[in-house]
């Protein structure tokens, strides 16, 4: 899952952070990383051994409508935003200069949570 928080300008969190932020409001609550430290003080789960792990996944494109793909993809999930014409503008505009004219990379990271409840036979079950 996409990381919830970030500073870094160059990820599809802050781009969907500041551009749905921004025109509609919104925030992404989806925050796996908060999930894990609230499980692990959950006494219902015992045990149970809670990992997480984050991953940088760079996205590179020489074709801008590939890359513009990518962005719409991040910036209509969860939810649809109906963005006008003008906010359109504003974000292409904003990914052209900022990451395709710099030939620069985007980045996604993605947060993955795994929950170990036991040992059997020495090994993970």
């Amino acid at each position: 899952m996409m990381s919830a928080s970030t500073t870094d300008r160059a990820t599809t969190t802050w781009l969907y952070s500041h551009f749905a932020g921004k025109f509609f409001g919104h925030r992404n609550d989806q925050d796996l990383r908060s999930f894990a430290r609230a499980a692990r003080r959950e006494k219902a789960l015992g045990t149970a051994l809670i990992l997480t792990k984050t991953d940088r996944v760079r996205f590179f494109v020489d074709d801008f409508r590939a890359l513009m793909s990518v962005v719409w993809m991040i910036l209509l999930y969860p939810n649809v935003h109906r963005y006008t014409t003008a906010q359109r503008r504003e974000i292409t505009a904003h990914v052209y200069r900022n990451l395709f004219a710099r030939r620069a990379a985007l980045f996604q990271d993605q947060d993955h949570l795994v929950v170990y409840r036991g040992l059997r036979g020495g090994g993970l079950i």
